[in-house]
Parts: C-alpha cells; structure tokens; sequence
C-alpha cells in the first residue's frame, strides 16, 4: 500500500535546478567554462551539497580550482535563483495530501539555496523535507535514501 509521494525539488517543484543545472549557473557565477567547472570541481560541487563543506570556503576553493579571482559569489549566485515553481506539483502534491498521503521533498541541494527556497516557500506543504546538505549525503549514496526512510 502506498503511503507516501516523494518529489524532487529541482527539475520537478522548479524547472531550475534539473539535472547538470547546477554546473552551468556555477561556471557562470565564476565566469569560466562549464567543462572546467565539470572536470576541476565535481568533488567539491558533493561536499558542498552534502553539507561537508561551508559555502563561503565553498566559493574560495572553487575560485582557487578555476583561477577565477576571489569574490563573493554567493550573493551572485543567489541573485540567479529563480523564485519560479512548478504550480502543477503543488497542485498535484496538495490532492495526494487531500486523499491522506504524505508528500516529501527529498533533494539534492547546496546550504545557500536550501535557505533561500525554504524562505520562498518552495518546500511549503510538504513533511519531510529531506535535503543533502542537512542529511551529509547526496543522492545516489545510499545513506541519503536511508536518512529519507
């Protein structure tokens, strides 16, 4: 018997974040290429969404990494967060709860954006909100879907 929905947060509540989404907005927030923040960053991008790591040493190192020059990137970064949502899942979310299912987010998110969408409302509704900064895994390490059951 099923007795909860489980949505992701990027790419389905918001068309943001879908999957590689984040290495694109990073390298633009740097100024660098894409396949740079792919191939130099790809360890770093993990620690940061699994919470291992803060964002302001998150943002020093990956500037290092890239030989981008030492700024505050995080209020660029959250300056392109788009505030958009997809009002069919919430809808959708909304009559699953109606009919006595749980709903959930469970995503794979960086610390800054969490607290953004969190104050924009976007996780508004669903219980649990299971974000990988705030379990220290990211999805698909099987400690995150533990921490999600």
């Amino acid at each position: 018997m099923i007795k909860a929905v489980v949505f992701d947060f990027g790419g389905v509540l918001s068309r943001f974040g879908a999957r590689g989404d984040h290495i694109q907005r990073i390298a633009n927030t740097l100024g660098v290429d894409t396949a740079e923040v792919g191939t130099k960053l790809n360890a770093l991008v993990v620690q940061w969404m699994s919470g291992k790591i803060e964002t302001d040493a998150f943002w020093k190192q990956a500037a290092v990494k890239v030989g981008a020059p030492l700024a505050d990137y995080d209020s660029k970064w959250l300056s392109s967060e788009p505030y958009k949502y997809e009002p069919e899942y919430y809808d959708f979310a909304a009559s699953l709860r109606h009919e006595g299912y749980v709903t959930a987010v469970f995503s794979n998110v960086n610390p800054s954006s969490a607290i953004m969408i969190r104050s924009a409302g976007g996780y508004r509704g669903f219980s649990p909100v299971v974000l990988s900064p705030e379990i220290g895994a990211c999805k698909p390490d099987p400690a995150a879907y533990q921490a999600l059951l």
